[in-house]
């Protein structure tokens, strides 16, 4: 599931839009005064800190595409191709079970990191010098978003080795409803829909660990791990979508994914899971020349990674961000049942069954109600004759991002 550019994954097509920039105001301390939402002199919400989990391309001068756009037929397979591709990562990453945590998820980012690179040097010669400068000013937040990544992979990896395949995925896609906590706890503006699918959510958490009272494969220990890999992704999605508004997209995705790699082969050799030169599985570079996991290695680079990404923003064009956004929820059904085809998962058991549904149909509540909530603020702030731009970010070459720029930053 989390398949990096994955790692821009949710930054571009993934849920709970709106929420997520509200927590974006507890990750990089404001330099300018926030003003409120809602306006002492009007009833109606000012434009909310807007959508960083998914969107459509929009000039900020027109109105959005509405949903009844023409959908091309080839939108449709390319949808389910993209879906399978993307919920198929968990699975492989459990048919390589004899491999360390750390390697394992050092190998998956070494290999993406080298596939990105030809095209981030690319987008870098033609960067703008402006441009250059601020990524150097910025460096420390990619290393930062780096970071989450990689204990992001971490805790990913981790879980599907010590939990059922279908747990570690039900719990890391519960990040819309981590950000609707967040928000609730910042006392930013949540609709009722969003407050309660979040309710609900909780309710299937529960039921989902009363499985590993029934289920061999389920452990407790796993499903936190697997919860701590949403709380993670989080932390990626808030930094990425700031830098994201002005970074192209491999010029992002590369330094962010080499160090995330670059720290999880640290690890790896500080905590003895692997050495420099060994071979394979022993090796921080073994799949390399090993015949069992480079096929599997490059297949998690190549078709979850990019492949399944690039298809999901590739959709972006033709569908409304909400269809692409629920289709997303559905990945630990497919992931579950790809699983159980090749025999690296077991049939969930009921109470697997019962909280799974409750999770899913909470998350795409909150998606949903999100969703239209994000409309209405919008739609309000736009007819506000004396509308003022809420600056939440300043970073160190004095460039402020207002609300209007992170809504548009992760439509690009």
């Amino acid at each position: 599931m989390a398949t990096n550019l994955q790692a821009t994954r949710v930054a571009e097509v993934t849920t709970n839009q709106s929420a997520l920039c509200s927590l974006s105001e507890t990750a990089t301390k404001p330099l300018v005064e926030e003003q409120p939402l809602y306006s002492s002199a009007q009833s109606q919400p000012r434009e909310e800190l807007a959508s960083l989990l998914h969107a459509e391309v929009a000039d900020p001068g027109k109105p959005s595409i509405p949903c009844s756009r023409h959908v091309p037929w080839f939108a449709w397979p390319l949808l389910v191709a993209s879906l399978v591709a993307f919920s198929s990562a968990a699975v492989v990453f459990a048919s390589i079970s004899d491999v360390p945590t750390c390697t394992l998820a050092a190998w998956r980012l070494q290999l993406t990191t080298f596939l990105l690179t030809p095209s981030a040097v690319y987008q870098f010669w033609h960067l703008p010098a402006d441009d250059r400068k601020r990524l150097r000013k910025d460096i420390l937040l990619v290393l930062a978003s780096g970071a989450f990544l990689g204990v992001h992979f971490f805790f990913w990896v981790w879980a599907i080795h010590h939990t059922s395949v279908t747990h570690a995925m039900l719990f890391a896609s519960s990040t819309p409803l981590l950000i609707s906590i967040g928000t609730l706890l910042l006392r930013k503006p949540i609709s009722t829909g969003e407050i309660v699918g979040t309710c609900l959510g909780m309710v299937g958490v529960v039921l989902l660990t009363r499985a590993n009272k029934v289920d061999q494969q389920v452990t407790l220990a796993g499903d936190l791990s697997a919860f701590l890999t949403a709380v993670f992704f989080c932390g990626y999605l808030i930094i990425g979508a700031h830098l994201r508004k002005w970074l192209p997209i491999f010029l992002y995705a590369t330094p962010v994914t080499g160090f995330a790699a670059l720290l999880l082969s640290l690890a790896a050799l500080a905590f003895g899971e692997a050495t420099l030169l060994g071979p394979g599985n022993t090796g921080l570079f073994g799949y390399v020349t090993d015949k069992a996991y480079l096929p599997k290695i490059l297949y998690l680079a190549v078709v979850p990674g990019i492949i399944g990404h690039t298809g999901f923003n590739a959709l972006l064009k033709w569908m409304p961000a909400l269809l692409v956004s629920l289709a997303l929820t559905l990945e630990p059904l497919v992931g579950t049942f790809i699983g159980w085809a090749i025999g690296v998962a077991q049939v969930p058991g009921v109470w697997t069954y019962s909280g799974g549904a409750v999770l899913l149909g909470s998350t795409a509540i909150v998606v949903v109600a999100g969703d239209k909530r994000q409309q209405a603020a919008s739609a309000a702030a736009s007819e506000s004759p004396d509308n003022k731009e809420i600056v939440f970010f300043q970073d160190s070459t004095g460039h402020s991002d207002t609300a209007r720029d992170i809504e548009l930053a992760e439509k690009h």
